[in-house]
């Protein structure tokens, strides 16, 4: 009977220290230019967006407080491979990040489509029409297995993506001029940079849409806060149900 005490009172104390250790959990975007879902204001330095309002939300309501690592993509991912991030605010999924990273449930869902210079329209009803035009897409991006594993076995049938860093800030130069053929973006990310270059007049979107991702938290399998995700679900299902989410895309409009 003592031996069983001692067990139980072993087993509530490691719960507890895991507890304690997961007041604080450290997170990072490593997207800063993605609208709505991740982006920092040039001269404040302060972060908005989706990722970051559902985060706010979901550490109010389970009273825990964050430390914000400033990183870029590629980092961000190596940190939260081995550990040192607990938390990416938004990422997509796909077969080989699903083995490195455990994955919330979706807080959003992206729409990717294929911007093309205005009068320069090509139709579009499946990947394949891709084949032989020159394209761009964000440096890192992935828009799903699907698109992904199209886009690596269709290399050499003169698919080209070219992965340009800035992305935002050289994408018009070559889509105007004609240096390149389309775009990949979201939707959403893709209009609210056009309009803010004041190019609405001059490259619009195609009207077949690549695919559908979903946003999620990912966490580190390393993280010793990982127990934490069956109440970030049940957080996010909540915020859902109250229609938080879907207010937050009219906010950012």
């Amino acid at each position: 009977m003592r031996k069983i005490l001692i067990s139980v009172c072993l087993t509530f104390l490691s719960i507890h220290c895991l507890a304690q250790e997961c007041k604080q959990i450290r997170v990072a975007s490593g997207a800063f230019n993605w609208e709505p879902i991740s982006y920092q204001n040039k001269e404040t330095l302060k972060y908005y967006g989706v990722a970051f309002d559902v985060l706010n939300e979901v550490v109010k309501r389970l009273d825990l407080s964050v430390i914000i690592l400033d990183l870029p993509f590629k980092r961000l991912l190596m940190y939260l491979e081995n550990g040192s991030l607990d938390i990416a605010l938004a990422l997509y999924k796909n077969k080989e990040r699903e083995t490195k990273y455990l994955y919330t449930r979706p807080y959003f869902s992206n729409e990717a489509r294929i911007f093309v210079k205005k009068g320069k329209e090509f139709p579009f009803n499946s990947l394949e029409d891709l084949v032989g035009r020159d394209g761009m897409a964000p440096a890192g991006g992935s828009f799903g297995d699907k698109f992904d594993s199209f886009a690596n076995a269709n290399l050499n049938r003169n698919l080209h993506i070219l992965y340009k860093k800035p992305f935002k800030e050289t994408f018009h130069k070559f889509i105007i001029n004609e240096r390149k053929d389309y775009y990949i973006a979201d939707f959403l990310d893709g209009m609210m940079g056009i309009k803010r270059a004041g190019l609405e007049d001059e490259i619009v979107p195609l009207a077949h849409p690549i695919g559908k991702n979903d946003v999620h938290f990912a966490f580190s399998r390393k993280s010793h806060c990982t127990y934490l995700i069956d109440d970030i679900n049940q957080t996010i299902e909540q915020l859902m149900l109250e229609g938080f989410v879907s207010r937050l895309t009219e906010k950012y409009k």
